[in-house]
């Protein structure tokens, strides 16, 4: 998930007092982690750890955070590449 900006995190955090160090153990997350993302160090995370921080700072996660596309989940639900060997077709009737 992509964090909206660091700033938004950083104005819930301040909101809700929370430190990198408090939102941290709330989330069950490392200070790194939260200090990373309040810093703009880092703009992404799991989906899971979007999850947490929200939770920790009872908003909702697209409050903070936008899903990410990548050309790996395109691909995961891309129709399947066509047949190499497809069956042979005729005019004739199956013999009987």
């Amino acid at each position: 998930m992509r964090l909206i900006s660091y700033q938004v995190l950083d104005q819930y955090m301040e909101f809700r007092n929370e430190t990198n160090r408090s939102l941290a153990a709330k989330a069950g997350l490392s200070q790194a982690t939260i200090g990373h993302l309040r810093s703009g160090a880092r703009n992404s995370c799991r989906p899971v750890t979007a999850r947490k921080i929200a939770f920790a700072l009872q908003v909702l996660p697209e409050s903070l955070f936008v899903p990410e596309v990548t050309t790996l989940s395109l691909t995961a639900h891309a129709a399947p590449p066509p047949d190499p060997h497809p069956p042979h077709v005729t005019d004739q009737e199956p013999p009987s």
